[in-house]
């Protein structure tokens, strides 16, 4: 079938007389050969998903629906590598929303600013896997902000005022997310 070629983009005198297990994924040959197991015993079977390798290395997600007669099995597939990968999109969202509505529960229970913040960033270093932060907070004079929470290479930093015309608090005023790095050496450099 020349539709192979689309999916895996290898050549079909590539594939033609090749044994399919060697383009399964290692993690799937053993679930493929429960599956052909079945199929021997002419049972019908639908919705069976493995990864076949394409010629770049990388594997595509393939649906199943096998019909065993006789000897010969008629079966139908198609690519969902891109239904597979949404789904998981979609769950990540959901345990980050989930996360977020339970951080919401803790935050309305907190009974100081002080817990508010300690409670807030223990949750975001945990969702985001970092593994220091800082939380700071403009003072209302408009022109400095206090270095509330500091963990990790900004540690030292902690209670500082810091002025909002130094390079630092220029990027953080102007960016629209979160600002994040894992290169100490270049958070380090940046003029407090």
């Amino acid at each position: 079938n020349n539709e192979w070629e689309n999916i895996l983009w290898y050549p079909l005198h590539e594939l033609e007389g090749a044994n399919f297990m060697d383009f399964v994924h290692p993690d799937d040959r053993e679930a493929t050969l429960k599956t052909v197991s079945v199929l021997e015993e002419q049972k019908v079977v639908a919705n069976f998903i493995n990864r076949y390798r394409c010629k770049d290395g990388s594997y595509r997600f393939i649906e199943w629906r096998s019909y065993p007669v006789g000897k010969t099995i008629y079966a139908a597939a198609r690519d969902i590598t891109e239904r597979i990968r949404t789904e998981e999109i979609l769950r990540n969202r959901t345990r980050e929303l989930e996360a977020l509505f339970a951080l919401s529960k803790e935050l309305r229970a907190a009974q100081s600013r002080e817990e508010i913040l300690q409670i807030s960033t223990q949750k975001i270093k945990n969702l985001v896997q970092l593994d220091g932060l800082t939380v700071n907070i403009i003072n209302p004079d408009g022109n400095t902000y206090d270095i509330a929470i500091a963990e990790g290479v900004a540690a030292s930093n902690l209670g500082r005022r810091i002025s909002l015309d130094r390079p630092i608090a220029q990027l953080v005023l102007q960016s629209t997310e979160v600002i994040y790095t894992r290169d100490a050496a270049h958070i380090t450099s940046w003029s407090l």
